[in-house]
């Protein structure tokens, strides 16, 4: 029995609309803060987060995703160290 098959799935989004409405109605408001998606693991946090950037109108905004995932974090420097660790080419590119 040949158990190495590939499965190929489509996996739908469904019952976040409470909270990707709750996201949409922050990002309408003039960018004041960074905000954060938090929650426990594998509770669907990062396929969320794609799936607004994915439908959000590119000409309107610049999106900055940052998976904190594997960063080891002790402090509030780190934390910022960590935050701020993207490149210039990549911001520019994504501004222009």
């Amino acid at each position: 029995m040949n158990t190495t098959k590939k499965f190929e799935y489509n996996i739908e989004f469904f019952d976040r609309e409470k909270e990707k409405q709750e996201i949409l109605n922050i990002l309408k408001v003039k960018p004041q803060l960074i905000n954060f998606i938090y929650g426990p693991i594998n509770s669907g946090k990062t396929t969320l987060i794609q799936k607004l950037i994915d439908d959000l109108p590119k000409a309107k905004y610049a999106v900055f995703y940052i998976n904190l995932r594997g960063k080891l974090i002790k402090e509030y420097g780190g934390f910022v160290r960590v935050l701020f660790k993207v490149k210039r080419k990549e911001i520019s590119r994504k501004l222009n």
